[in-house]
C-alpha cells in the first residue's frame, strides 16, 4: 500500500472502531475489505483466481484479440473469472472494442499522429500480465503431464 492508502486505512480503523467506546480494533475480516477496496490484491499473488488463466479459458482467451486482456481487467475487478449468464458475451464485446481501440491507435502511431498513449501501454502491461499467467499454467500443466 502507498502512504496515502495507509493513512486512509488509519482514519478509516480509527472512526470504524468497535465496542460501546469504539476502543477496540475492527475485526480483521474489515480490515482486510477495506484494505482490499484501497489496493486490491494482483491476480498473480491469488492462486485462486490466476488459475484460471491456467486452465482451458487462458489458451481460449489468447486466441482472440483483445479477450484475454478484457478477462484479466474483469477479473481484477469481480475477483472471480465471467461465468455468469451473459458476463462472458459482455467480455467478448469488450475485447472487440478494446481490439479495435489498440489497432487504431497503433495505426495512428505508425504514422506519427496523435493517438492515445496510455490506451496503449495499459494494454502492453496488461497483455504481458495475461500471458505470463497463461505461460506459467500451460508450465505447470505440462510438468503434471511429465510426472
Amino acid at each position: 500500500m502507498s502512504d496515502r492508502q495507509l493513512v486512509m486505512m488509519r482514519g478509516w480503523m480509527e472512526a470504524n472502531g468497535e465496542g460501546s467506546a469504539k476502543c477496540f480494533w475492527p475485526a480483521f475480516v474489515s480490515i482486510a475489505g477495506v484494505a482490499q477496496g484501497l489496493c486490491p490484491r494482483p491476480i498473480e499473488e491469488l492462486p485462486e483466481l490466476s488459475s484460471w488463466f491456467g486452465s482451458r479459458a487462458g489458451p481460449e482467451a489468447a486466441g482472440v484479440p483483445g479477450r484475454l486482456v478484457e478477462e484479466l481487467r474483469f477479473i481484477e475487478k469481480k475477483r472471480r473469472p465471467p461465468v455468469m449468464v451473459g458476463e462472458a458475451a459482455m467480455v467478448a464485446r469488450r475485447a472487440a472494442e478494446l481490439h479495435s481501440d489498440v489497432l487504431r491507435a497503433r495505426e495512428l502511431r505508425d504514422c506519427g499522429r496523435m493517438y492515445d498513449e496510455a490506451l496503449l501501454g495499459r494494454y502492453d502491461r496488461d497483455k504481458a500480465r495475461a500471458d505470463a499467467l497463461v505461460a506459467k499454467g500451460e508450465a505447470v500443466r505440462a510438468a503434471g503431464d511429465a510426472a
